[in-house]
């Protein structure tokens, strides 16, 4: 990932949008469909965030020679508006857990304004007092309370920008980068913690004014996280997370000199605050950004780079990062002839739902859903009902485990053996 305008994050739910497309996901077989533009429209939108149940997606449509911000719910395409009637110059980033709060960067006619969509009304929520060119949200909690992004003061780079954040309802805030008055940082996300929640994005450390992967507690005080050991210039940012058992888990990504020579970035991930890389795909230039991560912490997804440029990726323990368009065709017998899926930027909450972007077989921009088909004794995710799931249920055997525990009777056990050998092999 790299910083500008264009780059967002949000958190991933069900709530009174979500219950109009709810009848219509949960099929028997997994899925790839492009998302329909706007009827009066030209083929040119993106997908950026879905919900925590995958019923609403958010990102972007074109209207004639502009571009709206749009949801997608039930198969359909709803345009947002704009903050400035006959603009059309607005994308949506972000949705709140059910669906109903969005938020992301319109135009008001004078300036590019960060808003709050709720209930069919588009909210502009300001401009930082000596940062007038541009306000931004990339991201927010999960009830849409908190939201997060960044601001210029005039065109970037990124030495122009302040983190920025909106708290209930409040007029936008600053987050402070290094106390000394270097400046140039940006909130990308919020992860929800118990009682609690962090931002995380990215500052400039003083010694080498490079962008650096950091977060805010809730009073706002900043932590400098490490970047993959590598030589060069470094550089990284978070771009979402989750809490899972008590382990902060963050991605992003990361500048690392061990990947083809080059002082390139890595697809990263930090537990704890300690940084592992997940890798870029095969061929490329070593310059992959993971763009989310579902609440259980076992999927990441995001953009790589391969002999072709820009193709998306998915990322789970037991299988490493995948080519996301080689691994649908090959796992699920997906036909993807003439696509290119260019960037993996959502997954929902429960993991069930991809969403993104890509050129489709007659060279449109389109956005994207993957629906995986429910395979719960797929335990670690790869597709595959094998070996490892059942080693995984026998080390759970007579234990309390929501997991292995597939009958729900409260116990991991011969009933449960019985699931898991029956749906022996490919998922659907």
């Amino acid at each position: 990932m790299r910083m500008n305008s264009r780059i967002w994050s949000c958190g991933a739910g069900g709530g009174a949008f979500a219950a109009l497309a709810a009848a219509a996901f949960g099929g028997s077989s997994t899925t790839f469909e492009p998302l329909a533009d706007h009827p009066d429209g030209r083929l040119a939108s993106r997908a950026w965030d879905v919900s925590a149940d995958g019923s609403v997606i958010v990102g972007r449509f074109k209207l004639g020679d502009e571009l709206g911000a749009a949801m997608w719910v039930n198969g359909s395409p709803v345009g947002l508006g704009d903050l400035s009637a006959g603009m059309e110059m607005s994308t949506a980033h972000c949705v709140s857990d059910d669906g109903n709060v969005i938020a992301g960067i319109g135009h008001n006619g004078a300036a590019w304004e960060a808003f709050r969509w709720q209930s069919n009304v588009m909210t502009p929520l300001g401009l930082l007092s000596g940062y007038s060119w541009l306000s931004t949200v990339n991201g927010m909690s999960a009830d849409g309370n908190v939201l997060v992004g960044h601001g210029y003061a005039t065109t970037p780079p990124i030495t122009d920008a302040a983190a920025l954040v909106w708290e209930d309802g409040d007029p936008v805030s600053e987050l402070l980068d290094f106390p000394d008055g270097v400046q140039g940082a940006s909130a990308q996300g919020v992860v929800d913690l118990d009682g609690d929640y962090i931002v995380v994005g990215l500052g400039r450390t003083v010694a080498s004014l490079t962008q650096q992967a950091c977060y805010w507690d809730s009073s706002g005080t900043r932590v400098q996280l490490t970047n993959l050991p590598g030589d060069g210039s470094p550089h990284s940012a978070v771009i979402e997370g989750t809490e899972v058992g008590g382990e902060l888990i963050l991605v992003g990504y990361s500048s690392s000199g061990a990947v083809n020579g080059t002082n390139r970035s890595e697809a990263c991930r930090w537990i704890n605050g300690v940084p592992q890389s997940l890798g870029d795909l095969p061929g490329g230039i070593a310059n992959a950004n993971s763009y989310d991560i579902d609440a259980s912490g076992r999927t990441v997804v995001g953009i790589g780079t391969t002999a072709i440029g820009n193709e998306a990726f998915i990322w789970r323990e037991s299988m490493g990062i995948q080519n996301l368009r080689t691994w649908l065709e090959a796992t699920y017998g997906i036909d993807l002839t003439g696509w290119v899926l260019q960037n993996a930027t959502g997954v929902s909450a429960d993991g069930m739902t991809l969403v993104g972007y890509g050129i489709d077989p007659m060279g449109d921009e389109r956005a994207w859903v993957v629906r995986f088909a429910s395979c719960p004794a797929d335990f670690d995710g790869d597709g595959v009902v094998g070996s490892a799931d059942l080693s995984q249920l026998i080390g759970q055997w007579g234990a309390m485990d929501d997991v292995t525990d597939l009958d729900g009777d409260g116990t991991t056990g011969s009933s449960d053996l019985a699931i898991l050998l029956g749906s022996w092999g490919s998922c659907p």
